[in-house]
């Protein structure tokens, strides 16, 4: 028998035919791709922006830049940078102080203003001066938002997301499956007609590990979002403070903060402050936010709460002392977005997360060009 280009096919002896479970795998993987690919492709590509998001906008944002600081060189205090940032925006409330993300970065205050509108200063990490000020809607923050709920709201998008995650992971699955079981050892084949598939092939393999970690990560998050829907707790509620004691922290400011950090860093000696919260309506308490030995953790797994007003230490938070389920929680961000390394390791993921969104893109275009192919050729033997 010929097919369309006029060359003779034969049957496959059936020794060599695809066995069942591979036919099985090929069609879940076939109508996976067809169905999620276009999606996954943005959810990727929009990951593999996010996961480099913060070095983007340093190049975009001159203000953002500031000169390194050497070892022992002298630093501004936390306070120092809360009043610079108080200082030029006196209309507005300092919520949240981060300090440089990687030598080169200014170090940054997230501010509120009257009209609840919120904006970002940058300052230098050397003397607090003001280098700039930009807006609350970064790349990162842009690109972070469309990555984890395609701006579809916090409750509901990152639902969704969680379920093409459940795709990725199926698709991944269903994919190894194919390749590993079948009877071809060839990967890359010369006729043209096959170089689309077999490249998605061996992209596939490439990137399967990621694709996995990816998938996990992903879909995690969507049983976070379930699990606060069903009001099950997967790590604790910050301390609470009495009403006094919360009017007191929301309407004064805060004068003393190098006295607060001080407390902190006392109660929690081997801390390395990264950012300080301020105290707002939702959560009436301060804390310093950051770094320990902890591998994989991210900055909210270690933190010391505070009574700004009482001048008291309400609470510790040590990653290396977390149950496995509260640890797991701060331990995805990492994974995910691949910021356990720095640069070098952001930069890894975003090229891999562009690798797996081309190949889910690819994917969605075999299975169309095989449905088309099908469709005409039933067309002509009808005929």
């Amino acid at each position: 028998m010929a097919n369309r280009h006029g060359v003779e096919r034969r049957a496959l002896p059936a020794r060599a035919r695809p066995r069942g479970g591979v036919k099985r795998a090929f069609r879940v993987h076939g109508a996976l791709g067809m169905t999620f690919g276009a999606a996954l492709f943005v959810i990727c590509a929009s990951g593999a922006l996010a996961a480099v998001s913060s070095d983007v906008d340093w190049l975009v944002h001159p203000a953002l830049r500031a000169p390194a600081l050497a070892d022992g060189a002298p630093r501004a205090s936390w306070g120092a940078l809360h009043a610079s940032a108080r200082a030029h925006a006196p209309d507005a409330r300092v919520i949240v102080l981060a300090a440089p993300l990687e030598p080169g970065f200014a170090a940054e205050a997230i501010v509120a203003r009257p009209d609840d509108t919120l904006a970002r200063i940058w300052l230098d990490p050397r003397d607090a001066r003001v280098r700039g000020e930009g807006p609350y809607l970064t790349v990162q923050r842009f690109a972070r938002d469309l990555h984890r709920s395609l701006f579809l709201g916090e409750n509901v998008g990152v639902f969704v997301v969680a379920l093409f995650g459940l795709a990725l992971l199926g698709s991944t699955a269903s994919g190894v499956l194919v390749v590993w079981r079948s009877r071809s050892r060839r990967l890359l084949r010369v006729a043209k007609e096959r170089a689309s598939k077999d490249l998605h092939r061996v992209g596939g393999l490439a990137l399967v590990a990621f694709a996995l970690l990816a998938g996990i990560t992903g879909t995690w998050y969507g049983v976070e979002r379930v699990a606060a829907w069903a009001d099950v707790e997967l790590t604790p509620a910050a301390p609470s403070i009495d009403e006094a004691g919360r009017a007191r922290a929301t309407s004064e400011p805060i004068a003393d903060l190098d006295t607060l950090v001080a407390l902190g860093r006392a109660a929690m000696p081997e801390l390395e402050v990264r950012a300080i919260a301020m105290p707002t309506e939702r959560r009436p308490v301060l804390s310093l936010l950051g770094e320990t030995d902890a591998l994989l953790a991210r900055d909210q797994a270690n933190q010391v709460f505070l009574d700004p007003g009482a001048r008291v230490v309400l609470g510790v938070w040590r990653a290396d002392a977390m149950p496995p389920i509260e640890r797991w929680v701060h331990t995805v961000d990492a994974l995910h977005f691949g910021s356990f390394g720095g640069l070098p390791t952001r930069a890894l993921w975003s090229a891999m997360a562009i690798g797996t969104a081309l190949l889910a893109l690819s994917g969605a275009w075999i299975r169309a060009r095989r449905s088309a192919r099908s469709s005409i050729e039933a067309q002509g033997g009808a005929a």
